[in-house]
């Protein structure tokens, strides 16, 4: 184009020539480059596709009628450079890179080649030429360039020490936090060998972990084992390992990253000897009051069988009873009305004697969340039964709620309840120890979930997207080089595989951490992922069948059964030897049902339980947080049925009952 003639009046657009319809021109008006054709001095736009308007967001008809607002789209540090260089090569062939401005105000890069078209006799004919949307390869290189230093930032920068070992576990690179956690400088660490820093006792520590990871069986392993420090202190680490592979599957270094948990460690012992002295105290507590439980009841079954002659000795009953701190007390079957009670009374509620014997004194009394429960449950065990025994809240006159244990005995006349009698033990230092033994529990699962939370939210967010962001711009950048680079292409590709294997190990590590799913897409997608990916590792079909499920799944539950799957996966490829597996989550009857059946080897869950193995313990903790309830069934040679029951809303009645027959 000859700037010098873009001011000239263009011809019009009946005389403007057109191009014949070839299957060259159909072609160009689907490439997504601009190709464009000009008489010489560009008197005249010839023709110009359709992708300039997608481009310069100008229409191709104002180019036509005033080929120079070709210049003025052209940004205004550009546009006399690009002047210059077209005035001279007016008659030859040019490749300028340059930017312009939309009517929207964005600015595009372009890559703009022309070239002459000449007749036989070598005269200029036309001019024609493409030009091409380079904005995102622009950003591209700048980002590629980027990139390389911000691995090399993020590798030194991580918050968590990070490693890289040979195959001879001898240590190549170390960052900034490595070394301040071991006390190190770098360059004692370089060529050192990993099992001079571990402590002696955990050296084999993880062993058939790492045989798995060179094998292939598992992308990568987390463990807690302790290491030794420059000046001789003991610290523990959280140790998250990968193996990163080459185009063939061969080992070509160990990558490490490393926690010092030391504190957490030392909280969690702390945490351990407070929860196990609890409930030791619990225990001691529990065994009293169950002592006391079978003492009274004996007492009351003693007296229903000595009828008449017990009666007569009522009066001495009585003084006995009073000595105690259980309540004694009769009441009428039909109004619940007390006819006696012990002097215990006034002290365990505050109330004065006289006001228990108050019509409605026990049914107004009783706390407002337990008194349908209680009244239908007495009524309805009253009648069915001679000896039961329930458990509800009371308010006291100060406005205390008090946990009590009733023991009842119903004397019948002319086959209707006629009287009632029993003993109400106050259980509230019980329930209480039970609520902080249950909070200590929960505070550590807690503490384990956020830690583990946080982590993989470091891995995921950080180190994970950095590597993936990296594989992405070498890709770009391996498919930048031309063919006579083979030799650094090869370099690049093998290096943009590292990273994406990488990246995945990373990814791996950060969902075993925590299920990133489980928040973004609820409890079905996470157990149905994680069926999924067990049954692809571990060679055993895995059938998930949700059922009837509801919204708004809490987050404390939904963990929790996502958790109990997991568990149960893990325990069937450990020891169940078998070839499938069902789980199925479903709702009804006011409860979540989780249900995890294998058809291997079984076991006697009885002798299980008692050893404390396949993590039952864990299991029914976790379970006992959310209020629900986990059985077991199984039998050598039958396999092998998980259950958990967990009630869907929350605050559903704590009371129990257990009826004893008539």
């Amino acid at each position: 184009m000859n700037p010098a003639k873009l001011a000239q009046k263009p011809p019009s657009k009946s005389k403007r020539k057109s191009p014949p319809k070839t299957k060259f021109r159909l072609m160009a008006e689907t490439i997504q480059d601009v190709f464009w054709m000009s008489t010489p001095g560009v008197k005249q736009m010839v023709y110009v596709s359709p992708a300039y308007e997608a481009i310069w967001g100008r229409t191709r008809e104002s180019l036509y009628r005033s080929p120079h607002s070709f210049l003025e789209s052209i940004h205004p540090e550009d546009r006399e450079r690009v002047r210059a260089g077209l005035e001279a090569h007016a008659q030859g062939s040019w490749d300028f890179e340059y930017r312009i401005i939309r009517p929207d105000g964005s600015v595009r890069w372009i890559r703009d080649r022309g070239f002459p078209i000449r007749n036989a006799a070598g005269e200029l004919e036309l001019m024609t030429g493409v030009a091409s949307d380079i904005t995102e390869l622009r950003h591209t290189k700048k980002a590629l360039r980027e990139s390389k230093e911000q691995f090399r930032l993020t590798f030194e920068g991580a918050p968590i020490g990070m490693a890289i070992a040979d195959m001879d576990y001898r240590l190549r690179r170390v960052n900034k936090s490595f070394c301040e956690m071991l006390g190190y400088r770098k360059e004692e660490l370089i060529g050192r060998a990993l099992h001079d820093i571990i402590h002696p006792e955990d050296v084999e520590k993880g062993v058939e972990w790492t045989r798995k990871l060179f094998q292939g069986e598992i992308p990568g392993f987390q463990l807690e084992k302790r290491y030794v420090t420059k000046g001789g202190e003991v610290i523990w680490v959280s140790l998250t390992a990968a193996l990163v592979r080459d185009q063939s599957g061969q080992p070509l270094y160990r990558l490490a990253m490393m926690e010092n948990v030391t504190e957490r460690k030392k909280s969690e012992a702390v945490l351990a000897r407070a929860q196990a002295e609890l409930e030791q105290r619990v225990r001691e507590r529990t065994a009293r009051l169950e002592a006391a439980n079978r003492d009274l009841l004996t007492q009351i079954v003693e007296r229903s069988r000595v009828g008449q002659a017990l009666r007569e000795s009522e009066e001495r009953l009585r003084l006995l009873l009073e000595t105690t701190r259980a309540v004694p007390w009769e009441a009428d079957a039909q109004t619940w009305q007390f006819i006696y009670v012990g002097p215990q009374a006034a002290e365990l509620l505050g109330y004065p004697v006289e006001q228990w014997y108050e019509p409605d004194f026990w049914s107004s009394h009783i706390h407002p969340e337990d008194r349908d429960y209680a009244l239908g449950f007495c009524r309805q065990a009253s009648q069915a039964s001679s000896n039961y025994e329930f458990e509800y809240r009371m308010l006291s006159a100060d406005g205390r709620t008090v946990w009590l244990h009733d023991l009842v005995s119903v004397e019948f006349r002319n086959g209707r309840p006629h009287t009632l009698r029993g003993f109400m033990i106050d259980t509230s230092e019980r329930k209480e120890a039970q609520r902080l033994q249950a909070k200590l529990a929960g505070q550590l699962l807690s503490a384990q979930e956020e830690e583990r939370r946080r982590l993989a939210r470091e891995l995921h967010d950080d180190l994970s997207q950095r590597l993936g962001a990296l594989s992405i711009e070498a890709g770009k950048l391996e498919q930048q080089l031309g063919s006579g680079a083979d030799g650094v292409r090869r370099t690049v590709s093998r290096m943009r595989q590292q990273l994406v294997e990488l990246a995945g190990n990373v990814h791996g590590l950060s969902r075993q951490l925590h299920p990133a799913i489980l928040d973004d897409l609820g409890l079905v997608a996470a157990i149905e992922s994680e069926c999924a990916r067990f049954s692809h590792r571990e060679g055993i079909q895995v059938q998930f069948t949700p059922q009837n499920l509801p919204d708004g799944i809490s987050k404390k539950v939904s963990l929790c059964l996502y958790r109990i799957t997991q568990e149960g996966l893990r325990n069937i490829a450990k020891h169940a030897r078998a070839r499938e597996a069902e789980v199925t989550l479903s709702a009804g009857d006011g409860h979540l049902w989780l249900s995890i059946h294998d058809s291997g080897i079984g076991f006697d869950a009885a002798a299980a339980r008692g050893k404390g193995g396949l993590g039952l313990a864990s299991m029914e903790e976790r379970v006992r947080l959310v209020r629900g309830k986990l059985t077991v069934r199984s039998q050598p040679g039958q396999g092998t049925t998980v259950r958990v029951r967990v009630p869907l809303r929350r605050g559903a009645s704590e009371t129990t009952a257990r009826v004893a027959g008539r």
